[in-house]
């Protein structure tokens, strides 16, 4: 095996519609490794969550649509694997059928349930942003495909209050989208507006929340924990500016970063009930994607710069 090629890289943030990708500096390139396969899923690891941070910064629709942010989830009693594997392999290729596409993650519940957080983009853009309707009936579709989806896996015994019966007990009902409320707990979908600030709020979730390696979320044994439904409607995206900085002045924004993205932690002992989180050290090795205001990101490098 060929050892690391010394090799001096200089520092630079890459400046994305929706992020940035920090590249800090190394003087060490491991070799390209070839001829070689991706593994059984086992876990979720740190590669692969990487590849899913920078797919959500470095790709946007390849057509006039708008976003929605979508969450799945399966009622009742948790369910086998093969049972989830049949109901998501439906739920996708009736999504790419339609002609949407979406970017999926998938998480387990503490009850052992698994669900999903989807970024789903819908065609026609103008129309669903700007019609009640329409938005109102591209909603409804989602929910009535997600729902039929669940009627796929057949009769289920449910324990719990049943308002038709007005009592409570151990039914059997002939699908889990007849479990009471299961049309609100099982499915939410929000419809961003794309002149909102917030439009790419759901990404900034998925990155910081849903790609982060919470061990009660990691769905061991179920396969894959990302995805995209729809790769050919997308688009590769170039960053809108590469700024290039010395070392001092890269990591120097790199903790602002950090400093940002710490957030606060309750701590009785503190004088207002609170502290600073731990600073992570996102940024300091390779590339890093940060899914924060890139206008904001701009003005941290200029005033690295001038310091």
């Amino acid at each position: 095996m060929k050892e690391s090629i010394p090799r001096r890289v200089g520092p630079s943030i890459s400046i994305h519609s929706r992020g940035v990708m920090t590249n800090a500096p190394t003087a060490r390139i491991p070799p390209t490794k070839r001829g070689t396969q991706r593994g059984k899923v086992s876990g979720w690891s740190a590669k692969s969550r990487m590849r899913l941070r920078r797919y959500l910064l470095m790709h946007e629709p390849a057509q006039d649509s708008i976003e929605g942010n979508l969450t799945l989830t399966i009622p009742g009693d948790p369910v086998s694997v093969d049972q989830m594997r049949s109901l998501w392999k439906l739920f996708c290729r009736e999504v790419q059928r339609r002609g949407w596409s979406m970017v999926w993650r998938m998480e387990v519940q503490k009850r052992g349930q698994p669900h999903w957080h989807c970024v789903l983009t819908l065609p026609d853009a103008h129309t669903v942003q700007h019609d009640p309707m329409a938005r109102l009936l591209a909603w409804d579709q989602c929910r009535r495909l997600w729902l039929r989806c669940l009627d796929s896996l057949g009769p289920v015994t449910w324990t719990g209050y049943l308002p038709e019966a007005r009592t409570s007990g151990t039914f059997d009902l002939q699908s889990r989208s007849d479990i009471p409320q299961a049309y609100v707990r099982g499915f939410n979908l929000q419809i961003e507006d794309s002149e909102s600030e917030n439009r790419w709020a759901w990404r900034r979730y998925l990155q910081d929340h849903a790609s982060k390696a919470k061990q009660e979320q990691i769905a061991e044994g179920f396969g894959r924990h990302w995805g995209v439904v729809g790769r050919g409607r997308y688009k590769l995206v170039t960053p809108q500016e590469v700024v290039r900085l010395n070392d001092a002045e890269y990591f120097r924004v790199v903790r602002w970063l950090q400093r940002m993205v710490s957030g606060m932690t309750k701590c009785s002992k503190a004088p207002f009930g609170s502290k600073r989180g731990y600073r992570q050290r996102r940024g300091t090795h390779g590339k890093s994607v940060w899914f924060s205001n890139p206008a904001t990101v701009s003005r941290l490098i200029s005033l690295a710069l001038q310091s």
